[in-house]
Order: C-alpha cells, then sequence, then structure tokens
C-alpha cells in the first residue's frame, strides 16, 4: 500500500479509486480503539498459542456465533427434528453489547418501521451473489454468446497467494488465509489489470467481446474468476 487518503489517512494501492475509502472525506467514522493486549497477541502470530488461534480462528467463530445465536424457533411436531427461524436472526451478546443493539438500530433508521421488520424481503438482481443476480449475469453471457458466437478463449484467473502486494502486508508467522479482505481487494486490483490487458493491448488480438464472471472462494482456497474472450 503506497498511497494514503489525504481526508482519511487510509493507505490503498494504487490502482484503486480516490473515493474508495471515504467517498472524498464525505464520510466520517470514528478511530478505532485501541486492542486489548491478549486480542493483539492472539493476532500477531508470534507465539505457538497464537499461531493455534490464527489456524482455527473460524472454527472458534463458528462456535461462538451459535453459542450467542437468537431467534424465534419454530417448533413442529410429527415431523423430524428441524431447527427453523422465523422473522429476524439477531445475537445474544450478553452484558458486553446491552446498550447497543446494532443491527435493530440500522434496520429502524433505514426502514422507519419496526412493524415491517421479520417481513420476507425479495433480493433484487443488483445484490452481488443473490439468485437474481446469478440469473441476470448467466443470461447476460447467453447473450454474448448468441449474439457474437462462442468464445475463442476461456480463461481461469486465480490469485496467486504468493503475490509480492499480498506478502508485503502479513504480519510475521501471518497466512494469507488470515486476511481474507486483503486478498480480495489484490485479486480484483489484479482482475483489473488482466483486462486492461486483453481490451487495451488486446495482447490476444482484436476483441469482440470479453466476458469476467463473478469471482468466488470456496473454503479456504483462493478467489478465482472466469473471463471469457471472441
Amino acid at each position: 500500500m503506497d498511497k494514503v487518503c489525504t481526508f482519511c489517512n487510509a493507505k490503498k494501492w494504487a490502482g484503486e479509486q480516490p473515493g474508495l475509502c471515504c467517498s472524498g472525506g464525505k464520510i466520517k467514522l470514528p478511530s478505532l480503539d485501541e486492542l486489548p493486549l491478549l486480542l493483539r497477541d492472539l493476532l500477531l502470530g508470534t507465539t505457538s498459542e497464537s499461531m493455534h488461534f490464527l489456524e482455527a480462528i473460524r472454527k472458534y467463530n463458528c462456535c461462538f456465533q451459535m453459542m450467542s445465536f437468537g431467534a424465534k424457533a419454530i417448533s413442529e411436531w410429527g415431523w423430524m427434528p428441524t431447527f427453523k427461524v422465523q422473522g429476524q436472526v439477531y445475537h445474544l451478546m450478553g452484558s458486553l453489547r446491552t446498550d447497543s443493539y446494532i443491527h435493530l438500530c440500522d434496520g429502524l433508521r433505514s426502514d422507519g418501521d419496526p412493524r415491517n421488520l421479520s417481513k420476507p424481503c425479495i433480493l433484487p438482481s443488483s445484490y452481488t451473489g443473490g439468485p437474481r443476480y446469478m440469473h441476470e449475469r448467466t443470461q447476460d453471457a447467453m447473450t454474448y454468446v448468441r449474439h457474437y458466437g462462442r468464445p475463442d478463449l476461456f480463461i481461469m484467473f486465480t490469485c496467486n497467494p504468493k503475490w509480492v502486494e499480498i506478502t508485503c502486508e502479513l504480519f510475521p508467522s501471518q497466512q494469507y488465509s488470515h486476511c481474507p479482505d486483503l486478498i480480495a481487494h489484490i485479486f480484483r486490483l489484479q482482475l483489473c489489470k488482466l483486462m486492461d490487458l486483453i481490451l487495451k493491448r488486446q495482447i490476444f488480438g482484436r476483441v469482440s467481446y470479453v466476458y469476467s464472471g463473478m469471482a468466488e472462494t470456496r473454503l479456504a482456497s483462493c478467489p478465482h474468476s472466469a473471463v471469457a474472450q471472441r
């Protein structure tokens, strides 16, 4: 990260948009408090206990998530035992967060009417990763093929965890799997560079169309995206 925002001092890479962090100073967030010493030591990866924590951090997260899980349960007799949830899912944080119900406050601010909470919501195609989004992207890809013909190249672009941009930002003894946000940022920047090489420099020849599918990550693997060119 060699660029610093003049408004919020956020560190960014050269290829990122100028207003990506704070929208040019329009968004102001409070400063983050210092981590407690115990949590900071666990995240540094300098001790055996810290290494064990980082390796199993997803398992710990899943365990604590279900321990603090709360919802309105639905009981149906005469059927196989099934856990069902109705309405809004929330977390029971105990005395740690009794004064701040973040999700409920956000819902009230954005919706304004408590009676609309717990009602089903249809996700539009603009919601990335939703079923309508996936269906729309599939239809777009088929439209390109129908109009221009089958692609000549089908490129599977996969993130490399040994990229210098990734390794330089990791703490000692830290692995790339511990920083999914860092991986997503770097992968998007590298994917944009690939698209520039194909579209502007035309390294594979004249381009009729280029279609890039949605980037996805499976389990602990690196993100990848499919690119079709004709």
